[in-house]
């Protein structure tokens, strides 16, 4: 019974559905009732091709309303599926269908944790977007689920929060349903007084929309009454059921209303009776079963054979994509050749640039090298011309004293022949001649001269470092010290004592400022 008045909720969201059409353009309108299966799918193909995304969640849920009323029960939770995937990103009333439809799918195959996932989420989006006609199918068809579940009290409570909801709707079709609902859940406690008052109530509103589904009703009276015992009662509901389906041809109410006199009849005692409505109630179930047999195989006839179609298209069109991939391999490895021979070609123009480049680059290095040869053979014949000038002047220097003293021996021997009273005069010519030679400053000119070029930057070096200025005698003391010549040494070139020697170097010193233990001679050979 439950199954049942799980379709009877999916009927009443086909109000819904329609609803949802309305938004649709006036040519896509498409009646549920009377379309059929290639129908839903040349629309379906239509809206995809025309990416008309209304269109496609509206025929995936057609689609699957369609394979579930046959039982396909798998396509159908594929084209909710489809149509919720579409849909993912919006919240509004078709959303909340879609979620219901998974509901109660899951509820008819007895995956109640699954059922419950998609209520549940549905009822936290009806009321997110006040959508109160959703919530109260998703509390029904929840209620549904815990009764399944044997929680009795948990479904009276959502069956109830969903009563509340169709009665401020006015929604009679939804009252029918909730009350029908309660009445099977009483029934399962036996409490069958609650029970009948309910199912009474489900009678009513039913008979007020003139919807066959109170034939589903009228059994659910009989049965209630025959477990009351009141077995007239029973008789009367359930004979008014089996009349009312042999009026509407609704063999599937019929075969039920056919079980339930049997069940009667046996408890009053007619076995005859019991025994002709058991084998008139299989015979109209066989019945159903064939029908809905060949109507299950028709369909899946044409199914296989849309299906076998689409695949041969499938495969067509793989076939071409393959035939265009191979295209654009092709189209692709001449144009990779064209640019591995262009890489190759512009890397061997480059190579040879490179080439010439180093060449030219080696030319200049040798040129270069050629020039600094030049230029170092310049300056050595520079230094020699210096070094042979300096010899000269040097040899030049050595005979002019040579001949002094040359002169001062030959002066010395004359006047030791000589009276007392001429050698006076004549040493004293002598003496002078000797002081003036000695004295002659020319000489250190020409020692400047040459020091100069030898060190250059020496004379600048000496005046950033030193704290005033220096005299004569100092410069030519850092001179000698350059020249690494000793104490002693410079003691005789400047014509002093090695006592005079030591106190120039002090003064030097202070001027330098250098610390204590510095070595001048060092620091003059590091200038």
């Amino acid at each position: 019974m439950i199954k049942e008045r799980i379709v009877f909720l999916m009927l009443l969201m086909f109000g819904l559905q329609m609803h949802y059409s309305q938004d649709l353009p006036e040519k896509n309108k498409l009646n549920p009732v009377g379309t059929s299966f290639l129908g839903f799918k040349n629309r379906l193909k239509d809206a995809i091709r025309k990416q008309d995304t209304s269109n496609i969640i509206y025929n995936h849920i057609l689609l699957a309303d369609f394979y579930r009323d046959l039982g396909v029960t798998n396509e159908a939770v594929h084209h909710y599926n489809e149509a919720l995937l579409f849909h993912s990103k919006v919240s509004d009333s078709t959303h909340v269908i879609i979620l219901n439809n998974l509901g109660s799918i899951n509820l008819e195959a007895d995956q109640y944790a699954i059922a419950k996932s998609y209520l549940q989420k549905s009822l936290r989006l009806s009321r997110t977007i006040d959508f109160q006609k959703g919530e109260a199918v998703a509390y029904a068809s929840l209620g549904a689920v815990y009764e399944k579940e044997g929680e009795y009290d948990q479904g009276l409570k959502c069956q109830n929060k969903s009563l509340r909801l169709f009665s401020a709707l006015g929604d009679y079709e939804g009252l029918a349903v909730v009350y029908e609902n309660i009445g099977s859940i009483y029934e399962d406690l036996q409490q069958y007084d609650k029970a009948y008052t309910y199912f009474k109530s489900a009678y009513e509103y039913f008979y007020r929309v003139n919807d066959d589904r109170k034939i589903s009703i009228l059994n659910n009276l009989g049965d209630v009454n025959r477990k009351k015992g009141d077995f007239e009662k029973a008789f009367f509901y359930t004979n008014k059921a089996k009349y009312e389906a042999e009026r509407t041809n609704n063999v599937h109410q019929l075969s039920s209303a056919l079980k339930d006199l049997s069940k009667t009849s046996k408890l009053t005692g007619d076995h005859l009776k019991a025994f002709d409505y058991l084998n008139a109630s299989i015979y109209k179930y066989k019945e159903e079963q064939k029908l809905r047999r060949i109507q299950q195989m028709n369909t899946l006839q044409i199914v296989y054979g849309v299906k076998e179609r689409e695949a041969k298209i499938a495969l067509l069109t793989k076939q071409n994509e393959l035939n265009r991939a191979n295209q654009r391999t092709v189209v692709f490895v001449i144009f990779l050749v064209i640019i591995i021979f262009a890489i190759v070609f512009f890397n061997y123009r480059k190579k040879k640039d490179q080439r010439f480049k180093i060449e030219q680059y080696k030319q200049q290095l040798l040129k270069a090298d050629l020039d600094k040869k030049i230029a170092e053979e310049e300056s050595l014949q520079r230094e020699i011309q210096i070094k042979t000038s300096s010899l000269s002047k040097y040899s030049l220097h050595l005979a002019h004293k040579n001949k002094v003293l040359s002169d001062v021996s030959s002066t010395l021997i004359k006047l030791k022949d000589r009276e007392r009273m001429f050698i006076k005069p004549k040493l004293e010519g002598l003496i002078a001649e000797i002081k003036a030679d000695i004295e002659d400053e020319q000489g250190w000119v020409d020692f400047i001269k040459y020091f100069e070029q030898i060190h250059p930057d020496f004379f600048k070096k000496i005046h950033k470092v030193t704290s005033g200025n220096l005299s004569t005698a100092e410069m030519r003391l850092c001179m000698l010290l350059r020249l690494s010549l000793t104490s002693k040494e410079i003691a005789s070139v400047l014509r002093i004592t090695p006592d005079s020697i030591r106190i120039a170097r002090y003064r030097l010193r202070k001027k330098l400022l250098l610390e204590k233990g510095s070595n001048l001679q060092n620091f003059m050979l590091d200038l």
